[in-house]
């Protein structure tokens, strides 16, 4: 048992002092954003890289030629104009209103791409395409000094734009995966950067819509920069993401801050740091994380990667399968013939803060978790037919935070509220609660319709 971990859980009689936090539940959900940042915890408020407004501001439609067209190959205009503006040392380029195709794009240092709030961002799918990633924040080739700095994607005014690979379906017969791979930034070797006031229109598609990923190299522990660095991620949302997926996902990165995010479906903010060299995360912030009708608002996994202290305040889920789930390493089936490999953790000192949980039965359902729901549970699991590319199984919210990890790391909870659970109402539920054993989940699953082939 882990109670000791739960501060203050049900702090009713300092109530007033959290309905500041409280979310109103309507659809858009955003009672908790506040500005300026107003942490409890001491989160760091991040700016991220300062837009000069005094800069050279270039519209690419004017000067590269890059004109609306939803099915036109831009990206080797978009590379231009971002090329020649880092050569005149930096500037900011417009993206005006309509809609503009292009992948593969790399961003550079002094950089600032301002986007029109009616703008819309589509990847471009070539013939031969196997996946898609729209907007690189790195270099192309990782050394010890290659990184980029001082870059930025934004809507113009602080205003949201599109980014719409909603449409993405294969043509009968062709060899690609049903839910077509599409990313629309990786970040990498940056620093100093920022992302802001993105809108994805997902299909269920096989990656998170924002990635941070380590250096693709052997030995970079004592690199200056080795992953994203000094970021922030703010006003990004989603609709429509994979169980699997969902908007941020963390491999690798330190310092920075996710702020007012919002995702349909999947996990927006996703610590799970598996891939690579395992340099990990490391002081990760995240302020007003919403989801809804997905798996969870805030993810920890660490599978063998040894991460530093991750920071969250104000977190809010509307019919998803948890608020906060935290889950043990593992050995993954990469590391498996790794003789050094370890159960991956997180810093002892990772805490959340103000989780509003509220219960519903359109949460997103893996197999592998029905073990953690009550019997009486299983009636409500469904498949939902989404269309013919994509298909899901819908179900009840089964807690509103789930600790798994056993011994292996703490991440302190406090001022958890909750509404309408038939079970674990205003309570963290820990792995040795569960009265089922996680090793009979495929043969509790194979008993359940909505899981049968």
């Amino acid at each position: 048992m882990k109670s000791h971990l739960i501060l203050a859980t049900l702090l009713m009689m300092g109530m007033s002092a959290c309905n500041r936090y409280s979310p109103s539940w309507e659809e858009d959900a955003d009672g908790t954003k506040q500005e300026p940042l107003q942490s409890v915890l001491g989160i760091p408020d991040i700016i991220g890289t300062e837009i000069d407004n005094a800069a050279l501001l270039r519209s690419v439609t004017d000067s590269y030629c890059m004109v609306s067209d939803e099915n036109k190959d831009q990206s080797a205009l978009l590379q231009k104009a971002i090329d020649d503006m880092a050569g005149q040392g930096g500037g900011n380029l417009l993206i005006p209103a309509g809609t503009y195709c292009f992948a593969e794009v790399y961003m550079k240092s002094g950089v600032h791409i301002l986007v029109h709030k009616d703008a819309v961002l589509k990847p471009y799918w070539g013939e031969k395409t196997k996946n898609v990633i729209m907007l690189y924040f790195t270099s192309k080739n990782d050394s010890e000094n290659s990184f980029i700095h001082d870059c930025s994607i934004s809507g113009l005014n602080g205003e949201q734009y599109t980014v719409d690979y909603s449409h993405f379906t294969p043509d009968p017969g062709d060899d690609f995966p049903p839910t077509m791979p599409v990313r629309f930034a990786l970040c990498r070797m940056v620093k100093n950067f920022k992302i802001a006031d993105a809108h994805i229109l997902d299909h269920y598609t096989k990656y998170c819509g924002i990635i941070f990923v380590g250096a693709d190299a052997e030995d970079v522990h004592s690199w200056h920069i080795s992953r994203p660095t000094n970021g922030l991620i703010n006003n990004c949302t989603i609709e429509n993401a994979s169980q699997g997926y969902g908007l941020c996902q963390l491999h690798a990165a330190r310092n920075i801050l996710f702020r007012d995010l919002k995702a349909k479906g999947g996990v927006t903010l996703r610590l799970e740091s598996h891939a690579g060299n395992n340099v990990g995360v490391y002081d990760i912030y995240g302020y007003n994380i919403h989801n809804e009708y997905g798996r969870a608002a805030v993810l920890f996994s660490p599978h063998t990667s040894h991460n530093g202290k991750v920071l969250v305040e104000n977190v809010t889920a509307l019919s998803s399968a948890s608020a906060v789930d935290i889950r043990s390493g593992f050995i993954d089936k990469d590391s498996q013939n790794n003789p050094y490999a370890e159960i991956g953790t997180y810093s002892s000192d990772s805490k959340v803060h103000n989780v509003a949980c509220k219960y519903g039965k359109e949460a997103q359902i893996e197999a592998k978790d029905v073990w953690i729901y009550e019997p009486d549970m299983y009636q409500y699991i469904l498949r939902i037919q989404k269309d013919e590319a994509y298909s899901q199984v819908e179900g009840p919210s089964f807690a509103p935070v789930l600790d798994s990890t056993g011994d292996y790391y703490d991440v302190s909870i406090s001022e958890l509220k909750s509404e309408g659970f038939p079970y674990h109402e205003n309570k963290i539920l820990y792995k040795e609660d569960i009265k089922r054993n996680p090793k009979d989940t495929w043969k509790i699953a194979e008993g359940i319709p909505a899981f049968q082939k």
